[in-house]
């Protein structure tokens, strides 16, 4: 299983690199943790981003771990990351596409992390239907799943 998820991640640095070329900034990430103890794996997430040892977070990222458009509720993430309806999705994925802070174009997408029942982390590129998730069985799989599952840059330059 480790070996799968360095291999993802190997794979998704070579798709991070070539995005560089002629691309705006990023990935611009809103950030949503449905754990009961968030303030835990938020901050791990955030050591993990801010010691720069990663493969798939660069100076030019934001993530939105604190605030995030207001229509973004956990009912929301519920149907459309967690239960992956359609109608909700394709909601979420309008108002990713809407400015918000320093992310004047939008999002590239969102990440969500939850503990129920088990720990897992899913993923959306914005303009995408398909939910991406992994599950996590140690710290080490946390940093990891969230380079694999790290939407793409989708914004145009």
């Amino acid at each position: 299983m480790f070996i799968k998820k360095s291999l993802l991640i190997i794979a998704a640095l070579f798709a991070c690199l070539n995005a560089f070329a002629g691309s705006v900034e990023g990935p611009y990430i809103v950030w949503v943790n449905l754990s009961k103890e968030p303030s835990e794996v938020d901050n791990k997430i955030r050591n993990y981003l801010n010691h720069g040892d990663d493969l798939c977070w660069n100076n030019d990222a934001l993530i939105f771990m604190r605030s995030r458009p207001p229509e973004i509720s956990k009912e929301l993430i519920n149907s459309a990351i967690i239960k992956h309806e359609t109608k909700a999705i394709a909601k979420l994925n309008r108002i990713l596409k809407k400015p918000f802070g320093e992310a004047n174009d939008g999002f590239d997408g969102i990440i969500v992390y939850g503990d129920q029942p088990k720990p897992k982390m899913y993923s959306l590129t914005t303009g995408l239907r398909q939910v991406k998730s992994e599950s996590i069985n140690s710290k080490k799989e946390l940093e990891i799943s969230l380079c694999i599952l790290m939407p793409e840059i989708i914004r145009k330059p």
